[in-house]
């Protein structure tokens, strides 16, 4: 038994180092699609003019994602998690 909790224990230890690295590549990818943006503005002639930009820092064009690529949900540690086996899985849009 005792076993067993240490490794539920290993197991939420590696799902909050996950879900910290998630988040940083989910703030990665925000910052290259901006990047993204603006390379696109200069190489198209709207010279000194940036699209407005959104709350998550991605201009419009971005922010409808055409490259039509699922998106990665990074689900918040605040999330109540039961830990286990099976009850943990995560579900992410295809």
């Amino acid at each position: 038994m005792k076993r067993l909790e240490l490794k539920l224990k290993q197991f939420a230890e590696i799902e909050t180092l996950l879900m910290k690295e998630c988040e940083q590549v989910e703030r990665a990818k925000q910052r290259f699609a901006a990047e993204r943006t603006r390379v696109i503005s200069a190489r198209f002639g709207t010279a000194g003019t940036m699209p407005a930009m959104n709350a998550s820092g991605v201009g419009p064009s971005m922010s409808s994602n055409g490259n039509n690529r699922p998106q990665m949900i990074c689900a918040s540690p605040s999330q109540p998690s039961i830990s286990g086996f099976g009850n943990n899985q995560q579900v992410h849009p295809h």
